[in-house]
Formats: C-alpha cells, structure tokens, sequence
C-alpha cells in the first residue's frame, strides 16, 4: 500500500504509541499490507491472535480488525464467520477465509482522531465478551451493554 506523507506520520506515531502499551502487538509490512498483529490471553486461558489493517482510507476510515488465530473462530453455537453481518455478535461479513472480522466501530461513529491503541481496547473488549459467549452462548451484544 502507498501511504501518503501525513498517513506516514500517523502511522509513525501509532507505532511508538502501541510499543509502549502494547508491546506484544507488533506493526507488519510498512510499505505493503501494513499491519498491527498480536497475541492476547484471556482470562480462561484461551489465546487468540489480532490482526489490524488500517485501510488505504486511514485515518479518516476505519481499520479492519480480525481474529486470525484460532481459525475459524468457533463461538458457543458455531464458526463465528457463519454470523455473517451480525449486529448481536458485533461481526462482519469477512473477506479473509477462516478469519473472524470484528466491527469495533460504526463507519459513522468512527472519527480520524480515534487511535490504534482505542481500536485494539475495543478488540480487546469484543475478546473478553467473546470468551464469556464461548462458555455461556450470550450474544456479544448482550455481554457488552450489560443486559446478561
């Protein structure tokens, strides 16, 4: 992917930021497929490995976000990737096969001044949500405004 100058620069600042509060999550191909990826435990145990991929529109568009590993994704009824678009799992119709695409954030909702770090807090927080719908079969929805 090309970037542009001020991309650049904001790509820059997000790295140093995730190096200092998230120093297991790493920036990928800087001049490709750039990327942010990294391992998260929950506290089940369970491990689950993040992809972020600012797209071309960044930061004035959203990243993409997916749960890469384990693959697929298998919630308490089924592969998440079956959910399709799914405002109760907050989940999107992935265009990576066996990934599950996470919507962190509404395309109008979503705001250039919303960081990497704020990005990888909400998948973080789909992760600890998904971990307790794996043990309980609750919607994501559900588990994150609270009403189970």
């Amino acid at each position: 992917m090309t970037w542009d100058r001020e991309q650049r620069i904001r790509l820059g600042m997000e790295k140093h930021v995730l190096s200092q509060e998230y120093p297991g999550f790493k920036f990928h191909d800087p001049l490709g497929e750039t990327h942010v990826r990294g391992w998260w435990t929950a506290q089940s145990g369970r491990g689950y490995e993040v992809a972020v991929y600012p797209t071309a529109g960044f930061p004035d568009e959203c990243p993409e976000v997916y749960i890469t590993s384990p693959a697929p994704l298998r919630g308490y009824y089924r592969a998440m990737t079956e959910y399709g678009n799914s405002h109760a799992m907050h989940v999107l119709e992935s265009d990576r096969p066996g990934w599950t695409k996470v919507c962190v954030y509404h395309a109008e909702k979503w705001h250039p001044k919303v960081s990497l770090s704020e990005v990888l807090i909400k998948t973080l927080l789909w992760l600890w949500a998904f971990d307790i719908h794996r043990d309980t079969g609750d919607s994501i929805d559900d588990i994150l405004t609270g009403k189970k």
